[in-house]
């Protein structure tokens, strides 16, 4: 619930720091903004369910953390270079 309108005041408050970037005149398109929030929270369900059952398994906390912190790691690397609409240009 505070995830959505923290991204919207962010992007109000860059867009008062930087005007060039005109974040402040454009209207974000609020239905596309919740479907993206919903359908995040659903595909991290998956991996809050493998990191419950890792906590379970070996009864303790640092192991399963461990595994996130390198999944996390080699996510990043394996996304590298894949997303053309993150570039920014000036």
């Amino acid at each position: 619930m505070i995830y959505m309108p923290v991204w919207i005041g962010c992007g109000y408050f860059v867009g008062f720091i930087k005007p060039q970037l005109q974040l402040t005149t454009h209207e974000p398109d609020y239905l596309s903004l919740m479907s993206t929030c919903f359908h995040s929270f659903i595909a991290s369900l998956g991996i809050f369910a493998i990191h419950f059952w890792l906590s379970i398994r070996f009864k303790n906390m640092i192991i399963p953390i461990a595994i996130a912190v390198v999944c996390c790691i080699v996510w990043v690397f394996l996304y590298q270079g894949r997303a053309e609409e993150t570039y920014y240009e000036k």
